[in-house]
Formats: C-alpha cells, sequence, structure tokens
C-alpha cells in the first residue's frame, strides 16, 4: 500500500468525518465549508486505490513476517527517502503442511522467516534489509551469532548466511501480516513430478539438440580459408605444447621454492632446530607414558632405513615403524 497498512490511518479517517460541532448536540447542526471539506477528504480517500510500487535498488528494503497455526506469510516493502513511511513491493503466502503444523511457535515464526527470505531471494541478495517479526524470540535468536537454538533454527540460519540483515521486533496488534498467516493461499503445492518437468524437459532439448562437434583441424581449416585472418595468424605468436609443458614446470618450481622459504621462516621464528639423524642411525623410540614410573622412550632398538622430511622409517628386524624425527632419539 502506499504508506503501508496502518490502524492510525483509520482514526485519521474518524477525525476527518467528524467536525467539532456536528458532534455537540447544543449546536444547532448547519453544514459549512469544514464539513464540505471533510466530505470531499473521505470520498478521496474511500476512492483511491492503494497502489503496490515497482522494486528499487536504491531504497532499503524490509520484510514483514507472520506465522499462524493456520500458514505463514510475508510481505515485502521499501521505505521512501523521505522518512519512515514504506511502500508494499509483494505480498506472499501458503498453508502450512500437516509436517509443519506440528511445529512449535518458535518454529513455526522461524519457517515463515526462512522460506520467505528465499522466496524474495532475487530481491535481497547482496543487499542489507530488516525483517520485522511479532515473534520476540526470533529477534534474540538471529541477531546473537552466539545463540543456541534448537537444531532445526540452526539449519535455518546456515541456510540464511548469504542473506545480510536483521531481525527486529514488532507488536502482533501493528503487524500488518498478520491477516495473511491466518488467510493462507490454499493452493496445492506441486508434487515432485510435476516440479521436475521443466527440468526433464530442458535436459532432453540438451541431450537431444546438442550441435556437431567440430575438430580442431577443422576449425584451423575454415579460419585459413578467410583471407584476412590467414594473413593475421602469420603474424601472431605460436603456442606450442612444450611452451605450456615449460609453463608448467616453472610455476611447479615456484611453489617448491616459497614452501622453502615458508619453511625456513617458521622454523626461525619458533627456534626449531634441525635434527641430525639420518639412515643409518641405530635410535630408540617415543613410547607411551602407562604411568609415572614408565620411561619415556622404549629400549627397544631400531635402525633408520628412509629419511623423508621430517618423517623417519625405522626397522629393528622384527617391525617396521614410521614417524616423525622427533620421536627417535
Amino acid at each position: 500500500m502506499e504508506n503501508g497498512p496502518d490502524p492510525a490511518r483509520i482514526d485519521n479517517l474518524v477525525r476527518v468525518s467528524a467536525p467539532k460541532n456536528a458532534s455537540e448536540e447544543s449546536v444547532a447542526f448547519t453544514w459549512n465549508h469544514t464539513h464540505q471539506r471533510a466530505f470531499e477528504q473521505i470520498k478521496k480517500k474511500l476512492a483511491h486505490a492503494p497502489t503496490i510500487a515497482y522494486f528499487d535498488t536504491e531504497k532499503r528494503s524490509l520484510l514483514i513476517v507472520d506465522g499462524s497455526p493456520l500458514g505463514i506469510c510475508a510481505i515485502l516493502a521499501q521505505r521512501e527517502k523521505s522518512g519512515e513511511s514504506y511502500r508494499i513491493i509483494s505480498y506472499a503466502s501458503r498453508a502450512l503442511s500437516p509436517v509443519e503444523s506440528r511445529y512449535s511457535p518458535t518454529d513455526i515464526e522461524g519457517s515463515s522467516l526462512v522460506w520467505r527470505k528465499e522466496h524474495f531471494r532475487l530481491f535481497l541478495l547482496s543487499t542489507e534489509f530488516d525483517v520485522y517479526t511479532d515473534h520476540k524470540a526470533l529477534e534474540a535468536i538471529f541477531n546473537n551469532p552466539r545463540s543456541k537454538p534448537p537444531a532445526r533454527i540452526e539449519r535455518w540460519m546456515l541456510r540464511l548466511q548469504p542473506y545480510n540483515f536483521r531481525v527486529i521486533y514488532k507488536k502482533g496488534t501493528v503487524n500488518e501480516a498478520d491477516y495473511l498467516s491466518r488467510h493462507p493461499t490454499t493452493t496445492q503445492r506441486k508434487t515432485t513430478i510435476e516440479e521436475k518437468i521443466a527440468d526433464n524437459y530442458v535436459n532432453y532439448i540438451i541431450n537431444n539438440a546438442v550441435p556437431k562437434s567440430m575438430t580442431l583441424q577443422e576449425i584451423k581449416e575454415a579460419t585459413f580459408s578467410v583471407k584476412p585472418l590467414g594473413k593475421v595468424h602469420g603474424s601472431l605468436p605460436g603456442l606450442s605444447t612444450q611452451k605450456v609443458v615449460k609453463k608448467h614446470q616453472k610455476a611447479k618450481k615456484n611453489i617448491d621454492k616459497k614452501k622453502i622459504s615458508n619453511k625456513q621462516y617458521y622454523d626461525a621464528k619458533k627456534n626449531t632446530k634441525t635434527s641430525k639423524i639420518k639412515e643409518g642411525n641405530i635410535v630408540i623410540c617415543k613410547q607411551k607414558s602407562n604411568n609415572k614410573l614408565s620411561p619415556r622412550f622404549n629400549p627397544e632398538r631400531f635402525t633408520i632405513v628412509e629419511r623423508k622430511g621430517a618423517t623417519a622409517t625405522a626397522l629393528n628386524g622384527r617391525r617396521t615403524i614410521t614417524r616423525n624425527v622427533t620421536h627417535f632419539k
């Protein structure tokens, strides 16, 4: 509506239709210019049809949501630049499914918030907007990132992460979406087969109307057949397979160098010491402590057979172990 449905407008209409001397019994009634002006204003207000506005990307959007045991609804609106008034962009509502009708009040209100945001996602993505609800608990749940809601609402919060919004509490007596939630549309939801008809048709077209593919040689021959393009081709630098391979090899070498420099930087920052363990060394391995009297290292001796970076493989004839070099001594 032009300024949003507001009960105050009804009171204004009553005040317009009741000039002072018309409500006083002691004063004789006379029709004057005040009554004529009030009469004209009433006719104008009654004859003026509320209008739905177009969406404006430069205005701040707001979403008014509400849920009831019968259905959920939302109103998409935008604030006027002049003040706090707003104009309606779209209305939406639907009835609850048998499963949703058994939700708790908080879950019903939360489902209305989630469903409507995804319904108006084309208008709300990448913009900051306000969400008005008459359920006080949602304001505490969605505005506090440290809140610990039930699992269902927590999953909904994950679904709403792409949106940038703020939940604001609004009394139910002034919530315009209250009527729509109690009188939802009774249109039956499409079944899974009906929802997939369009997708199946598109897949059929894609799979059966694919044009004949062209080989690289055919593209070259067609290109050289055009004289201007043939002349341009001779002046362009060629890109052979060897050059591409060399570029990949050079990029891999640069990555390896970067890894080495990063390791040296962090080793120096943490004051790490280089391990002197190498192949052929006889070592003992660190063991899990069962009690305070058990030794830190197992006295069983091993021989280092392989050293790869910070990992070493040791063998003692019976078993082979692979550990970080810090586990050997």
